[in-house]
């Protein structure tokens, strides 16, 4: 037999050896230690090799379980107390939306007015450099007296025996004085 190979062994040889290294152990041994060999009864403990081998098995699908027990739990819903919280989450971004939206609004106003201060401001120097009548910047600005400044004149229109005949070259012509 190779030196590197275990050959088969039957239950007289093992009873043997253990008789054998019960004698040495009893020769050696200590009071205080015990009466049967340690390292024998350590080593084989009965079991068949498809008793092991099932328990490694039982173990290993034990623990791949475990990793998926918490992924196929039964969504229970939520609390009162995660309720409480979420909603209060809920409105404080509510009402962050709702200041941010108004600060907008407010400066989308005030540059709206900056525009139409600025753009009066231009008219005005403008009419003064052409001679026309200033125009008053009032705060209340209403229309009547945004128009108050300017006339407006009403155009005449006179028609001739011409512009009414379609036999004079075939054209209506419209005379403004």
């Amino acid at each position: 037999m190779e030196a590197g190979l275990k050959s088969f062994v039957t239950e007289t040889e093992i009873e043997e050896r253990r008789k054998r290294r019960q004698e040495e152990w009893e020769k050696a041994r200590a009071p205080h230690q015990p009466e049967t060999c340690p390292d024998e009864t350590e080593q084989w403990d009965g079991k068949t090799l498809y008793h092991r081998l099932q328990e490694v098995k039982e173990a290993k699908e034990l623990e791949f379980a475990e990793q998926f027990k918490f992924k196929n739990m039964i969504y229970k819903g939520l609390d009162d107390d995660e309720a409480k919280f979420l909603s209060q989450v809920s409105q404080k971004q509510t009402e962050t939306e709702r200041q941010r939206r108004e600060s907008e609004r407010k400066f989308l106003e005030e540059c709206r007015e900056a525009m139409v201060q600025a753009d009066l401001e231009k008219t005005v120097k403008t009419d003064l450099h052409m001679g026309a009548p200033a125009v008053q910047v009032t705060s209340g600005r209403s229309q009547q007296s945004l128009l108050a400044g300017s006339i407006k004149r009403k155009r005449s229109v006179h028609f001739t025996k011409s512009a009414l005949d379609p036999t004079v070259s075939g054209h209506a012509f419209v005379q403004r004085h």
